[in-house]
């Protein structure tokens, strides 16, 4: 059979997914998954190609479960890869982790020993295989990585004395793959735009990168000269998919051979995946191949499509829409938003900052000639200014970003399916979304009220729903929970718990009571109370939750712990809480 290297990188995937869903307890899921996988090719492919899939599965699954098998203990060092606020992340023996403790004196990029405590507490969205406590630091190492991270950061502050701090970020996400400098603002606003991806190395920038050592250098020195850069921003997942896939046109065309868009990206797949499996549930990785396959599938059918459009407008939108098609259902499903001025960004932005990449080349050449580095930067500074004008210009027009749930995911996923399938002459498939619509249109609508405690990340939070309005109840901070509670809830009312009591009349026969407790030890513990009277069945229930949720959490999907639904004339409450709290009342 043609183009195996397709097969193989299905079954590596599917073996990596399921191993995560079994890690997740979602056994169910994981079997069906599994057990679908296994039916599809085994009716459809011969019995060789078959077994060989199997095998690839096989190596997959154990191969993320031996990534997640964590040591009795850590003898060696540990390098320091990213330092936040209430947490660091570092690496030991290619396995990462969320390093806590005191390493205020540690810089990124060192290696730490120390006497170390391990704790299996996985974050399998985030690749995490555990938590490192540092106890006491016994001695640290500089070594070439180090170095390295040492470097990038006198090169945020050179550019930080000619740009300042806003631009110097963005030179520094966009050059160097660090972008911990770049305000959450700025962020908003690429986010807004559609473009969020320009403001990190990714496969864009390599790309980019590659054609300017290729028109000066040849091709075997341009792609050593690609790696280097590759290595020298972090490594990460889109720049290595990206120089894969050019280093196999490279190759392709040395040998004379016909180069195969797919079998490519399949291969870059299969290599990343291997050594690095907690890729598969990283964003940026995931994005990257995604749109690269969607690019690979309908950039040249779209460009047909629109070839009235001028050839500028027809290349960009054709690239920009074949990207999002694939794309779109991903993003919707675990970032829960869409940007709408995806276009705009695309067109008007993104090639103002291919020449910021090139001029910011230039300046890291004469970094060391003061006048012309100074020079170079006034030049950046003028497009930076031209990119403020335009991204002002584009987000005053551009629409808001639309909330998007998993019904709006399936419905855009059926429509998609239909598509293909009429155009390949299954006529009665066009009745097929009418199946899904209503469902889809309905998802977040609640037709009865519903009550429930949910934790999200390091927060915990009381969750009214009726109808569509969504009331939420969190003791922390309002604001910046609410900037992140919108990703996940369409039109959040987030009210901070204080010392006031609130109550909500659902409708005349639902009565909801919170107030929050300041006798009680812990000034995020808070009363629920619940009256109703609904559908001729009474229930009133009584509670203590405690909002406080002890240690750091990666997890920011929602999760209910406590559901209160008026059908049922009780509350679930799983866990100790309710034996500790509750039941004194």
């Amino acid at each position: 059979m043609s183009r195996p290297l397709i097969y193989y990188a299905i079954a590596l995937l599917i073996g990596l997914i399921s191993s995560v869903l079994f890690l997740n307890d979602y056994f169910i899921l994981g079997a069906v998954m599994t057990a679908s996988f296994l039916w599809i090719f085994f009716i459809t492919i011969k019995s060789k190609l078959f077994y060989i899939m199997v095998f690839v599965y096989i190596i997959g699954f154990v191969n993320m479960n031996l990534y997640y098998k964590i040591p009795k203990d850590i003898k060696g060092e540990v390098r320091i890869i990213e330092k936040r606020n209430l947490y660091s992340i570092g690496e030991y023996k290619n396995k990462k982790y969320c390093i806590t403790g005191n390493l205020e004196k540690i810089k990124e990029g060192q290696l730490i020993n120390s006497d170390f405590v391990i704790d299996k507490n996985p974050v399998y969205s985030r690749g995490f295989v555990g938590e490192i406590k540092v106890t006491n630091i016994i001695n640290t190492k500089d070594d070439v990585i180090t170095k390295v991270y040492e470097y990038r950061e006198g090169l945020f502050k050179s550019f930080q004395k000619e740009l300042g701090t806003k631009y110097a970020a963005i030179v520094s996400g966009i050059c160097f793959g660090d972008d911990k400098y770049i305000s959450d603002e700025d962020k908003e606003e690429f986010n807004t735009l559609g473009i969020i991806h320009v403001i990190s190395v990714s496969g864009f920038h390599i790309m980019l990168i590659y054609k300017l050592f290729q028109g000066m250098f040849s091709s075997k020195f341009s792609l050593l000269l690609t790696l280097l850069f590759v290595c020298f921003t972090g490594g990460k997942a889109p720049t290595l998919r990206a120089f894969i896939m050019i280093m196999v046109i490279s190759l392709s065309k040395r040998v004379y051979k016909k180069y195969d868009a797919l079998s490519s990206l399949s291969f870059a797949i299969i290599i990343i995946l291997s050594f690095k499996p907690f890729y598969i549930t990283d964003l940026g990785f995931n994005l990257s191949w995604i749109s690269t396959l969607g690019i690979v599938l309908f950039n040249n059918k779209l460009s047909r499509y629109l070839y009235k459009l001028p050839t500028l407008i027809n290349k960009s939108v054709s690239l920009t829409l074949s990207a999002q098609s694939l794309s779109f259902p991903y993003v919707a499903l675990t970032l829960k938003v869409f940007s709408p001025g995806f276009l705009l960004g695309n067109f008007f932005i993104i090639p103002l900052y291919s020449f910021i990449i090139y001029i910011s080349f230039a300046a890291l050449i004469f970094i060391k000639v003061n006048y012309i580095f100074s020079l170079i930067n006034r030049l950046l500074l003028l497009i930076f200014k031209l990119v403020d004008i335009w991204t002002y210009i584009l987000i005053s027009i551009a629409p808001e970003k639309l909330y998007a749930n998993a019904g709006i995911t399936l419905m855009y996923t059926i429509m998609f399916i239909t598509i293909l399938l009429y155009k390949k002459g299954f006529n009665k498939a066009k009745y097929l979304p009418l199946f899904i619509l209503i469902s889809a249109v309905l998802w977040d609508y609640h037709f009865i009220p519903v009550i429930s405690v949910c934790d999200y990340g390091s927060n915990r939070f009381i969750k009214v729903s009726y109808k569509d309005k969504n009331y939420l109840f969190t003791a922390g901070s309002g604001d910046k929970f609410r900037e992140r509670i919108g990703n996940y809830v369409m039109d959040p009312m987030v009210i901070n718990i204080r010392e006031d009591e609130y109550t909500i009349y659902l409708h005349k026969k639902q009565i909801i009571t919170i107030n929050s407790l300041n006798n009680s030890k812990s000034s995020k513990e808070v009363e629920l109370s619940i009256k109703s009277n609904y559908l001729g069945k009474y229930s009133e229930v009584y509670d203590i939750i405690n909002m406080r949720k002890e240690g750091i959490s990666f997890d920011y999907s929602i999760k209910e712990i406590q559901t209160y639904i008026p059908l049922s004339k009780h509350i679930f409450i799983s866990g100790s809480e309710r034996g500790t709290l509750s039941d004194r009342y």
